[in-house]
């Protein structure tokens, strides 16, 4: 860590910065965020791989692993597409010109949600989704000019994963059947992942984003890294 520091102070004090140094500064630290963003996805991947998936009416407090059918309990309005969600996320991003061209970034993210049943052939439980990482593909983008909306939304009806813990409602004391109990983000384990893909498809998800990202991560930061020791201390 010392030599990291050593390497970022030499070369901003140094009166040969060129453009490369700047793009290997900044391809440490793009490296070590992308590192960790896979190691993050390896431990998700991993946790809904040694899960086993449970039946609604024979969940029990815990973590739990569910495949079903989204129900609403209280349906909303997709802003964008007009459709019925029990969640939805809207992106508002503007178009930003430049010498090389251009980029889209963000400016601000709407989204709401509402608690929603989780329905399998065997009962249904309540998921609160809040807190949850929810995964689901953009389903509109609608566009004005220079900006633009994309739209992401969970249907009712539609497929659902979730991967949660459930806990005993407050002022119940024994539980007896899944109304007794919520799903939502656990307090020891923080583990709330809700998904409209089938759990195949997850798992492969997963797999993919984590070796992406702990390969790359780990290739932009050696190569950057030892492009700053060669330029600097050798």
């Amino acid at each position: 860590m010392d030599l990291l520091f050593l390497l970022f102070r030499t070369a901003y004090s140094s009166s040969s910065v060129d453009e490369f140094v700047m793009y290997a500064v900044a391809g440490v630290f793009i490296g070590i965020y992308a590192f960790y963003y896979g190691f993050t996805q390896w431990n998700k991947f991993k946790k809904v791989a040694d899960t086993t998936t449970s039946k609604v009416r024979s969940m029990a407090a815990g973590l739990v692993e569910l495949n079903g059918k989204t129900i609403a309990i209280k349906a909303l309005t997709s802003p964008v597409s007009k459709q019925g969600c029990v969640y939805y996320k809207v992106e508002h991003q503007t178009y930003i010109r430049s010498e090389k061209g251009g980029h889209w970034i963000t400016t601000s993210i709407d989204q709401e949600y509402e608690n929603f049943y989780l329905q399998d052939d065997t009962g249904k439980v309540e998921v609160d989704p809040r807190k949850a990482d929810i995964d689901i593909p953009q389903k509109k983008v609608q566009y004005y000019g220079s900006r633009r909306d994309i739209e992401y939304f969970l249907s009712p009806d539609g497929d659902c994963y979730v991967l949660g813990t459930a806990k005993i409602r407050p002022g119940v004391r024994t539980v007896d059947n899944a109304a007794s109990l919520i799903v939502t983000q656990g307090e020891g384990d923080n583990t709330f992942y809700i998904t409209d893909k089938k759990e195949q498809d997850v798992q492969k998800n997963l797999y993919q984003r984590a070796q992406i990202g702990i390969i790359a991560g780990l290739m932009l930061t050696t190569i950057s890294f030892g492009y700053l020791i060669f330029k600097f201390l050798i």
